[in-house]
């Protein structure tokens, strides 16, 4: 047989079980993943800092880290200032909020309007906000956003340009309106229509 054609067997056999391998042992081969929102000035919560996964399945009892993620911002400039509030199932414990890039001492969580100085600067993803997590149930906990409870522009939830922060840009929820959640842990995604209604049932009680 020819050498030739051998060898080039011998690699194909090889790069096969490289990959079984790989699939075996929970190791994911890469394959593109892009960003659940690709519209401008979208604020979403993600399990990772590349703004692709809204919904993912946890442990119970184990923490685990949600990032509050501005994607794709018209602003060049970036961010000098953002505010928003975010609501989520009372059985998701939230054990520390950290804002990226604020040095001030005060803030009320979940209710936000942080100013920023030196501005967070332009990315395609623009990291604004750690929630470091932990769950005792394996039920399904929603997580969105809405305009923070005194907002600036009413009705809306907004950044600064990070150049001039008298320019407030407009922001969308990731999933395209405030009464959708943005995020799931331990749920199936895109939410069901009634289970996001009986979701925002019991997240505006808990908010009244």
């Amino acid at each position: 047989m020819d050498r030739a054609i051998t060898r080039g067997h011998v690699i194909k056999n090889i790069a096969v079980m490289l990959v079984v391998i790989l699939i075996s042992t929970g190791i994911q081969v890469s394959q593109g993943v892009t960003q659940v929102d690709p519209d401008p000035d979208g604020l979403g919560i993600y399990f990772d800092l590349e703004a692709t996964v809204n919904c993912n399945t946890v442990p119970m009892a184990e923490m685990f880290d949600l990032y509050l993620l501005l994607t794709n911002a018209s602003a060049s400039g970036g961010v000098s200032g953002w505010e928003c509030q975010i609501q989520y199932d009372p059985d998701l414990w939230v054990l520390l909020w950290y804002p990226v890039g604020y040095s001030g001492s005060f803030f009320t969580p979940p209710d936000f309007a942080l100013g920023l100085v030196p501005p967070l600067p332009w990315a395609p993803v623009i990291h604004l906000l750690t929630m470091t997590c932990i769950v005792f149930s394996p039920e399904c906990l929603w997580l969105s956003i809405v305009p923070y409870s005194n907002p600036i522009i009413p009705g809306e939830i907004v950044y600064a340009d990070g150049s001039d922060p008298w320019n407030l840009i407009t922001m969308h929820p990731s999933t395209g309106g405030f009464d959708i959640p943005v995020a799931g842990v331990n749920c199936d995604c895109p939410p069901p229509i009634e289970t996001t209604a009986a979701t925002w049932g019991s997240m505006k009680a808990l908010y009244h």
